[in-house]
């Protein structure tokens, strides 16, 4: 299974409406993560050849970091989404106030 399916699958018992917008986010995430992989092959710090204490940030590093804070604000979105979902259903307080709504 690939990682999309992965989280596919994982949202597949939320409301049509949120999938609507957990499936790009969900494409999204899955970009990232195979593009932080292959950043991954690449030096994040240089180092200055006659002075190993000066160190600088190689423009993977930057990218890395761009992309992982990216990664980070989808996944947040997505795990709020399903806990909402989850304790939509789960709420006993909702619960009450869908019964007493409906007398």
């Amino acid at each position: 299974m690939s990682r999309s399916e992965e989280l596919h699958k994982i949202f597949e018992s939320i409301d049509e409406g949120k999938q609507k917008i957990v499936a790009p986010l969900i494409d999204e995430a899955v970009y990232l993560e195979t593009q932080m992989t292959e950043l991954k092959k690449y030096p994040f710090i240089k180092f200055h050849p006659a002075n190993p204490n000066l160190q600088k940030i190689t423009a993977a590093g930057k990218q890395y970091r761009e992309f992982l804070q990216t990664y980070t604000n989808i996944i947040d979105k997505l795990c709020r989404i399903y806990s909402n979902e989850e304790t939509e259903e789960a709420s006993p307080l909702r619960a009450f106030l869908e019964k007493v709504n409906k007398q």
